[in-house]
């Protein structure tokens, strides 16, 4: 089940679409980014370590989208 996300705002600098992508990382740890999907700009990465349950996982990709959105 996905977590119930905000509203991804569109790319500050080129106005296009966003997405959360939840990536594969160092020594079992994941991390999710938001960024557009025409000029790459990227947000903060959220790193987090997935359990047995996907907590950890809905945290971070709300921690990122909220990161996405206010930014300067």
């Amino acid at each position: 089940m996905s977590p119930v996300l905000p509203e991804l705002l569109p790319c500050p600098f080129c106005g296009a679409q966003a997405s959360v992508n939840n990536l594969e990382w160092l020594f079992g740890r994941r991390r999710v980014v938001c960024a557009c999907t025409e000029c790459r700009a990227q947000g903060q990465d959220i790193e987090y370590r997935p359990g047995s349950d996907d907590g950890a996982r809905d945290e971070a990709m709300y921690a990122a989208v909220c990161a996405w959105n206010t930014r300067a």
